[in-house]
């Protein structure tokens, strides 16, 4: 019997009209076919072989061991026995030309250690020490396990995904894992790896990675005899020779990503890596559906590009704050982070879009040099005034106000055209 007894069978395509282009369709097959379509079982040698990195879209966790799990334990016993298994859910990746798991790592997983479980007892070998055991077990009750053929036989059903954008792939995986284990924000920086990049990329947002940071040429000065001013970081001021930056660092983004999401402006992505997988929570975990969504797009449009590109034209000459969205932890994060906090007030997410608008034109209409009162350090109602009086636990406090600052903006509105942003109130508060 071979294991294209089975004809595949796919229902016609089904639009999702929550998405722009995106569409489903329902697969009928074989575990053999399925394994096969994911490049996990070979025919020829009648085989499985476990691969992740050939199965899962990069969000996947990785695969937990069967003799780990007592779920996945009695899914192995079941399978063993003709069991079925429920449907799991594959995108279709264009522009790789291949099918990627997006829910179902771990009942892909125990299908291929049934496979290979079954294939070494047939050719004489001893399978896994667990594998060996959960048969022997089987036994005792009277129950024998499939041959490899009428395994590889068992009926698959699986919903098949295509034409999804980026931001799209993220949110459908969210959806369907948020609500079976919590996901941490070790977890939530693993979702980012691939998709996430391509997201903030089809948003206009231009990024470099890590990586492609540290091949990047260092800028050189041709005087560098006297280390460059501290900025609003505590980092190198940004300079003249500086000032070309043209892409967000990704670790910037992700990090203003945790900050709109849990509405927290203390966000630090080295802290959260550090933290343990299941034993940190990313804060306000009902929010993390909104990753990818059409408001959280709006947000980081505005503030990335619209928001960036004004402060950008209107500060030119002050370098200091010309790149203040763009290389700004303590300005860029609380930022995001007070966006999402508009959000969730009912009394403010109404007049948010008015209000960023407002302060676009504010900056780009003004005949003031400085129409956010950012310069000056003898002007009280300026940002660098009020961040050189601060005098403990800097990095916190500065990020305080200028979350509390952005806070009151969304929420009130401008209640003096001279200082749209009231960074003075927001150290008072």
């Amino acid at each position: 019997m071979s294991i294209t007894a089975l004809n595949q069978t796919d229902t016609d395509p089904i639009r999702d009209l929550a998405t722009e282009k995106g569409s489903y369709t329902m697969v009928k097959t074989t575990v053999g076919e399925y394994l096969s379509r994911l490049g996990l079982y070979d025919s020829s040698r009648k085989e499985g072989t476990w691969d992740a990195s050939l199965v899962s879209v990069p969000f996947q966790r990785a695969a937990i061991p069967i003799q780990k799990n007592a779920i996945k334990q009695r899914m192995f016993r079941d399978l063993l026995r003709g069991g079925t298994l429920p449907p799991t859910v594959l995108y279709f990746r264009g522009d790789e030309n291949r099918d990627v798991v997006i829910d179902g790592l771990q009942r892909t997983h125990v299908l291929t250690e049934a496979v290979k479980a079954l294939s070494r007892r047939e050719q004489g070998e001893k399978a896994t020490d667990f594998a060996e055991d959960e048969i022997s077990e089987m036994k005792k009750l009277n129950q024998e396990p499939l041959s490899v053929d009428n395994l590889l036989n068992r009926p698959v059903i699986f919903q098949r995904w295509q034409d999804l954008a980026p931001e799209e792939v993220v949110r459908l995986f969210i959806v369907l894992n948020a609500g079976q284990q919590k996901v941490s924000p070790r977890h939530l920086l693993e979702v980012m790896v691939d998709d996430l990049r391509k997201m903030f990329e089809s948003w206009g947002i231009p990024l470099l990675t890590e990586r492609q940071e540290k091949e990047q040429p260092a800028r050189r000065t041709r005087k560098q005899a006297a280390p460059p001013p501290l900025g609003l970081d505590g980092e190198p001021e940004i300079t003249p020779a500086t000032a070309g930056i043209t892409h967000f660092r990704y670790e910037y983004l992700i990090d203003g990503l945790h900050g709109y999401v849990g509405r927290d402006p203390h966000v630090k992505t080295n802290k959260v890596i550090q933290e343990s997988g299941d034993s940190a929570r990313l804060p306000l975990e009902e929010r993390i559906t909104e990753i990818g969504s059409e408001v959280c797009r709006a947000d980081f449009t505005w503030a990335c590009k619209e928001l960036n590109d004004a402060i950008k034209q209107k500060y030119g000459n002050t370098p200091k704050w010309r790149l203040t969205i763009q290389n700004s932890d303590n300005f860029f994060i609380p930022l995001m982070a007070a966006l999402g906090e508009a959000r969730t007030s009912p009394g403010t997410k109404g007049a948010l879009e008015d209000r960023k608008s407002k302060l676009l034109e504010i900056i780009r209409d003004s005949s003031d040099e400085d129409p956010l009162s950012l310069v000056g350090d003898n002007n009280s109602q300026s940002l660098t005034y009020v961040l050189n009086s601060i005098r403990s636990n800097i990095g916190r406090k500065q990020r305080s106000v200028v979350f509390i600052a952005f806070k009151r903006y969304f929420r009130a509105g401008t209640e003096d055209i001279s200082y749209p942003i009231d960074w003075r109130e927001a150290l008072i508060e």
